[in-house]
């Protein structure tokens, strides 16, 4: 029996040594999968701060960028309304321009106007007496009046040199020649 208890214990020596081998060998996969898994964790959660970083800054970047435009657009409605203030008072200056300076005016707009004697002439009611004084070929409105500068009608024709009107068709001129003295 001794050959049958040589040959068991070789096939256990075997078994034990193949176990221990398949063992070792699953340990070594085990540590090797652990490492793999181990660094994958490691890429992703340095892939995650990157990302995270990147976001922040990007974040940080548009809340700055906004704040800039705002602060931006805060300037720009500022500079507005000082131009809208000069404008305004621009306009209540024109409106109180004393009677000569009003005639050198009148004179100058209607100088290069052939006149058909048809003309009816619309004045501010405070300058109608000086108006009425001058030598000018048409009309002068009787039930009419503007607030400032005059209108010229001639038929189905209106020429409209309110100081209101003149403004506001020479309004972005002035407002940038406004922002030019103010501003810069």
């Amino acid at each position: 029996m001794s050959n049958l208890d040589n040959l068991i214990t070789k096939i256990i020596g075997d078994a034990q040594r193949e176990a221990g081998a398949l063992l070792q060998n699953a340990e070594e996969q085990k540590k090797k999968i652990m490492h793999q898994r181990k660094m994958k964790a490691m890429k992703e959660k340095e892939e995650l701060l990157n990302n995270a970083k990147a976001e922040a800054a990007f974040i940080r970047e548009k809340a700055i960028s906004n704040a800039r435009i705002k602060a931006r657009d805060e300037r720009l409605k500022a500079k507005g309304e000082v131009i809208q203030t000069v404008l305004a008072r621009a306009l209540e200056e024109l409106r109180r321009l004393d009677d000569r300076t009003y005639v050198q005016f009148l004179e100058h707009e209607l100088k290069d106007i052939k006149f058909t004697g048809k003309e009816i002439l619309v004045v501010p009611k405070d300058k109608r007496a000086i108006v009425e004084q001058l030598e000018i070929p048409c009309k002068l409105a009787e039930d009419e009046t503007v607030d400032s500068g005059f209108k010229l009608i001639c038929d189905r024709l209106i020429i409209n040199n309110t100081f209101e009107s003149i403004i506001h068709f020479y309004r972005d001129d002035l407002e940038f020649s406004a922002a030019h003295v103010l501003f810069d």
